[in-house]
């Protein structure tokens, strides 16, 4: 979500599936695309989601595309940092207490490459990562000091301990050397 954009102006939250706009199945991010590409910005949108195990409705306001100036400036700060490493990765990360739904504690996942490894391990946006091995995170920067410690050592995976719709489990996510 776009600090500022309609969806964080609305009930929306990190995690939300996103499942119907205005009474009509979405059946992927492209089918949601299009969906709201159809309708005109201000209009309210009836916008469904899947959310802790209940359909939920909640209108949006929409609003313009934004120009690809505008996109640029959205680009977190602490991500023009991330190394070539972290990025092959293919997640970016914010701290959870800046991330709204995902609590206080550790860094939330706010987006994830759907060609890399994270994902394919079952990391999604909304994800919250509690620990890197066996240290607690607080910071977009100590996960990747996690990573890059991790490869220092050689290490053919990294243990995180992640948060998901209050649940909490261990993965190992594969790092190339």
């Amino acid at each position: 979500m776009s600090a500022g954009g309609p969806a964080s102006k609305s009930e929306l939250r990190v995690g939300d599936a996103i499942i119907g706009v205005n009474g009509e199945r979405v059946e992927d991010s492209r089918d949601l695309a299009r969906k709201i590409a159809e309708l005109r910005p201000k209009s309210i949108a009836q916008i469904t989601v899947f959310r802790d195990g209940l359909e939920k409705t909640i209108s949006v306001e929409l609003g313009r595309f934004p120009s690809m100036k505008k996109l640029a400036s959205l680009q977190d700060e602490p991500d023009a940092q991330f190394d070539d490493e972290f990025r092959a990765l293919g997640l970016t990360l914010a701290p959870a207490a800046k991330v709204k739904g995902a609590g206080r504690v550790g860094v939330a996942i706010t987006k994830v490459d759907p060609g890399s490894q994270a994902y394919e391990k079952g990391l999604r946006e909304g994800t919250v990562i509690l620990k890197v091995g066996r240290r607690s995170v607080s910071r977009p920067q100590d996960v990747i000091d996690g990573v890059k410690a991790a490869r220092k050592k050689k290490l053919a995976a990294i243990l995180l301990q992640v948060k998901r719709n209050n649940q909490t489990r261990f993965l190992a996510l594969p790092l190339k050397n």
